[in-house]
């Protein structure tokens, strides 16, 4: 790899004005500077283009509720070396970019990066804290047992090395939710996977609004949908 590698930061939106600011302020802060920002943009009606574009970010247009798509767009366009996958909702602590590109300086074997995450506690209510907390932690006990498997559970924040993905191939466009977890399973074929301290908060937005229960039973189906029959079942409803 580089000894400066670029970093393409690929961040798929619809109607994220209210979230996309943090992140992009968080990108724009880090002291690693040689990265490029795509916002790949599902035709949102509020404001996030326009704040994309003031934060110098390249603005590309994808099909609305296909998030693998959006992805793939990303994909296209970008020119870095390592490419990011970033949910529009998170926000990255100082120094992250820079602990990646050690990361995957010093380990040639790697295909993928994904920082610890912390809760966003702007995104939830006092009530909800404590719970949510707690499932943080047993999402990232899980994380770390899947990433020792060619299954890893990936997903929110990941940095994969671009020439892997090459390899890898392209998201599956057919799968409307859970693409990440059918992606990185292809991609651990030609790499490990490695979860690093720098961490970034994370939002859990949609369980404030829909509960644990419901989002959950949804990845489940979509998770059994992708790695058995490899598309999503019928009348299931995309994530955006």
């Amino acid at each position: 790899m580089l000894k400066n590698p670029k970093f393409s930061i690929i961040i798929p939106t619809l109607n994220e004005e209210k979230y996309l600011p943090r992140l992009l302020k968080s990108i724009k802060s880090q002291d690693y500077k040689n990265y490029e920002i795509i916002v790949v943009d599902s035709h949102s009606t509020d404001m996030t283009e326009s704040i994309a574009r003031h934060y110098n970010a390249r603005v590309l247009l994808s099909k609305k509720g296909n998030i693998a798509r959006a992805k793939n767009t990303g994909i296209k366009a970008a020119c870095g070396e390592i490419i990011a996958f970033i949910d529009a909702d998170m926000v990255l602590a100082n120094g992250l970019l820079h602990a990646v590109h050690l990361a995957f300086r010093d380990d040639t074997k790697l295909a993928a990066v994904e920082p610890s995450q912390k809760l966003n506690k702007e995104d939830t209510s006092k009530k909800n804290s404590l719970l949510f907390n707690l499932v943080t932690k047993l999402v990232w006990l899980n994380k770390e047992i899947t990433f020792k498997t060619h299954f890893p559970a990936a997903t929110g924040c990941v940095f994969c090395r671009r020439n892997l993905v090459a390899k890898a191939g392209l998201f599956n466009e057919r799968l409307l939710v859970s693409e990440d977890r059918e992606y990185y399973h292809r991609l651990s074929k030609y790499g490990t996977f490695r979860i690093i301290s720098n961490y970034a908060l994370v939002s859990f937005r949609r369980q404030e609004k829909e509960g644990l229960i419901k989002p959950a039973l949804k990845y489940y189906k979509s998770d059994v949908s992708s790695f058995l029959l490899k598309s999503v079942k019928k009348g299931m409803k995309p994530e955006r």
